[in-house]
């Protein structure tokens, strides 16, 4: 058995995605355990799936997938710098790379059920995704949280002491880092794989519309301090009229939603000679 049909054995899903970290990290019998352990906490959601609880979770699922593509537009904002020498921006793209693709994991995780627009700390991400991690095996939920705490220290390092020798004093993981980055962004689309499963055998397929009276959800999604950003606006928009609930991650966006994306980063100009060019395959 190769090891998609590994994934794809206890996911029940009948999608494919690459999941090199996962198979890295987790035996079978792990990757067994985490999937009873996503159904066993997703049923009692799906159970009672109306539009309220569409509307939340889709709206969850879109943050999700912008979390993913942001970690892995940071990653290659960090290989670019490294080779222009912009060292100073290095400790901050390694740390926020992960940090931000462990947001990803915690949205799709069943446990939880905050506000979208709730604020957690750094200190509490890191906690439930090591938590999370800890569902299935507590020795990578550690390692985790030792690779992560070390980027943060480092990060800390140059946002306010900014030591004279530069980056001499801090531990490169950048390598650790990234493998745990592929590994939580595999985790987020595993939980969504999962969800989607469970969300296919509903035979009411009324609940998959978006509730009107729960725009708040999605507002939140678009709005920045007062600030509408039209980019966002659009992609709510078209996932509550064409897609309506919770698919995988890495089905969420449509090619041009991705492709918008990818532009907004885009040099400006079409010299783009010695410029950052951002990722076209924008998912980890």
């Amino acid at each position: 058995m190769n090891k998609d049909d590994i994934i794809k054995k206890y996911s029940k899903s009948p999608y494919t995605f690459p999941t090199y970290e996962i198979i890295n990290h987790f035996n079978e019998e792990d990757i067994s355990q985490y999937c009873t352990w996503l159904n066993n906490n997703y049923i009692p959601i799906t159970k009672h799936w109306d539009m309220r609880i569409n509307t939340y979770w889709t709206a969850k699922f879109y943050l999700a997938t912008k979390f993913l593509l942001f970690s892995n537009h940071l990653i290659w904002a960090y290989e670019y710098s490294k080779t222009k020498n912009l060292k100073i921006t290095i400790p901050y793209l390694i740390y926020y790379a992960l940090l931000t693709a462990s947001r990803s994991l915690i949205l799709t995780s069943p446990l939880d059920n905050k506000n979208i627009s709730t604020k957690r700390s750094h200190e509490n991400i890191i906690n439930s995704t090591a938590d999370i991690i800890a569902r299935v095996n507590k020795e990578k939920s550690n390692y985790y949280k030792e690779i992560i705490t070390i980027a943060k220290d480092n990060r800390e390092l140059f946002s306010y002491k900014f030591p004279a020798s530069g980056l001499k004093l801090i531990n490169d993981n950048s390598a650790d880092i990234f493998q745990q980055v592929e590994f939580v962004a595999e985790l987020a689309i595993l939980n969504s794989q999962v969800l989607d499963v469970l969300l296919s055998k509903i035979k009411d397929k009324s609940c998959f519309n978006i509730d009107e009276n729960l725009e708040q959800d999605f507002y939140q999604l678009y709005d920045y301090n007062g600030k509408i950003d039209n980019e966002d606006y659009y992609n709510v928009n078209y996932i509550s009229r064409k897609i309506k609930r919770p698919f995988p991650l890495n089905m969420m966006m449509s090619e041009g939603m991705e492709e918008d994306f990818y532009l907004n980063w885009a040099p400006e100009t079409e010299d783009t000679n010695d410029l950052f060019i951002p990722p076209e395959n924008t998912f980890c």
